[in-house]
């Protein structure tokens, strides 16, 4: 007697599955795969986008998957100088938005570090395609870093201009002048957008909840933000590459401030004009929705902070009016200087992010502490593994920076629950160990609220401490390399070690530090 096949050995039976099940089988698997397909296009090592493995199976997975416009509606271009067949990506865009039709489009374009000559007629002939479709638009990225100058961007301005986006929920254009490599390089004038009005979007974009704009595209390429009455999160920066800014006067932030904002991401350049002669009409000017704010502190046209920088910084968050402010994200603060002045009401915020700030003044972390007291969260990015992670602890231990003095343990974000610090570096040496182990210390003496510490480490520094690296006794007296590796052993013992994950790179680096929920 013949044994009997398992039904589900044989390959026919998927065919046996109702279309809609299939369908829905296309549209998850197509989804799920966007974010990896999408990292490997950046890596430029992409392999086939899984819509055009299921479209070439056999005939009747093509004809469903042809038909089923939501699996065509994201399309995503990362165009460096090397991209062999740049033609070749804007009729595959083509082919994409008439498969799509009628689905709401997901498009990201990247054209970053390219020559002009180069992404010139690639970039006019992909964003000609795309406002046709305007209609269309949910997800727009948009990303021209060093490709263009203020004449050759006058075109796509025009393009964009009387386009209507009814779908358009999420916006993104970040685009600046290219580095200068010759003296007579001449980006033109840099002055302050004093008016917001828009350029772009003129027909309406009445869904848009999240827009984000570099400083220098913000005055060439704004939708029309007063009448968007569902934007809830917006991020004015500057990206890291460029030497071009704009900044927005006092009567255009106040326009910024009476939006009905959930999060707010700002660069130092956006404020630094006008906060001085206007602190006193900006700390009477409440952001009563504003729960999610991400501050860059130091001077990206210089990459250096000058004292009237981080002047800037600390009179910002030292007048802010945000009652209901919960998630405070600090990146970028270089060598700041905390004027005696400096204590900020932020009693509502419950989560802090500080990232990459170097050298601060002894006092800002202390003064910062005592204005935000309701913290339960900390996450610290650095570079080194004796950056800001250090000064958090000092002030943990009592250490309340050169005017506070030593203060008690138990009044200093008492409600603390966690600490997580990633070292994402490649500095060499000991961490500063006697500090950590003194907090736990603490502890386990019931002396503090218990208090889940983490770290995230680079693989190489991570690997270095497994080992207890040996070679610091080449640096360090044999005394402290034998002390340093016994005290890292009895925190690893203690406390949660390990590796960054891309997780952890992605949750803390792409933006859910600073509007969850807000979109």
């Amino acid at each position: 007697m013949p044994k009997k096949q398992n039904p589900s050995e044989d390959p026919s039976e998927i065919s046996t599955l109702p279309t809609e099940l299939v369908r829905l089988i296309f549209s998850h698997s197509a989804q799920n795969s966007r974010d990896q397909y999408d990292h490997d296009l950046a890596q430029r090592s992409p392999q086939l986008p899984t819509e055009v493995v299921l479209s070439h199976v056999c005939s009747d997975w093509r004809f469903i998957a042809l038909n089923l416009h939501k699996i065509w509606s994201s399309f995503t271009i990362y165009h460096v100088p090397s991209n062999p067949a740049p033609l070749a990506r804007v009729n595959q865009l083509q082919v994409y938005l008439e498969r799509s039709i009628p689905a709401p489009l997901d498009l990201k374009f990247h054209f970053e570090g390219a020559s002009i000559a180069d992404a010139r007629n690639l970039e006019a002939d992909v964003l000609q395609l795309a406002a046709e479709h305007a209609g269309r638009w949910k997800h727009i990225v948009i990303n021209m870093i060093g490709v263009k100058t203020p004449l050759q961007l006058a075109p796509f301005v025009v393009l964009f201009r009387d386009l209507r986006a009814p779908q358009l929920e999420h916006f993104e254009l970040f685009w600046t002048f290219p580095r200068r490599t010759t003296s007579s390089f001449n980006p033109g004038p840099r002055t302050p957008i004093a008016t917001l009005l828009p350029r772009i979007l003129l027909q309406g974009c009445p869904k848009l909840t999240y827009l984000g704009l570099s400083l220098s595209s913000s005055g060439l390429f704004l939708p029309p933000i007063t009448t968007c009455h569902n934007l809830t999160a917006l991020d004015l920066n500057q990206p890291d590459t460029g030497d071009t800014y704009l900044t927005l006067t006092w009567p255009a932030f106040k326009v910024v401030m009476s939006l009905p904002l959930i999060a707010l991401s700002l660069a130092e350049g956006v404020i630094s004009t006008w906060l001085e002669e206007n602190i006193a009409d900006f700390s009477n000017t409440a952001m009563p929705y504003l729960k999610h704010l991400r501050w860059h502190g130091y001077d990206r046209r210089t990459r250096t902070s000058s004292r009237s920088s981080s002047w800037a910084t600390t009179s910002f968050l030292g007048h802010l009016n945000a009652p209901m402010l919960k998630t405070l994200s600090i990146r970028s603060l270089q060598n700041t200087w905390c004027s005696e002045e400096f204590m900020p009401n932020l009693a509502s915020v419950e989560t802090l992010y500080l990232a990459n700030c170097y050298r601060p003044d002894p006092d800002l972390i202390p003064s910062l502490a005592k204005g935000t007291p309701n913290v339960t969260k900390i996450t610290i990015q650095d570079e080194s593994r004796h950056g800001m992670q250090d000064y958090v602890f000092q002030c943990l231990l009592g250490d309340w920076g050169e005017r506070g003095g030593v203060g008690s343990l138990d009044t200093v974000w008492k409600k603390l629950k966690e600490i997580d610090v990633l070292i994402v570096g490649n500095s060499s040496g000991p961490l500063n160990t006697p500090q950590y182990l003194e907090f736990m210390e603490q502890q386990r003496n019931g002396r503090r609220q218990q208090t889940q510490l983490r770290f995230r480490f680079s693989k190489k520094i991570h690997d270095e401490l497994r080992a207890c690296d040996w070679s610091w006794r080449e640096v360090y007296s044999a005394e402290y390399a034998d002390k340093a590796g016994n005290d890292l052993n009895s925190l690893r013992s203690s406390c949660d070690f390990g590796y960054i994950t891309d997780q952890d790179y992605h949750d803390f680096s792409i933006g859910n530090d600073w509007y969850l929920g807000a979109c």
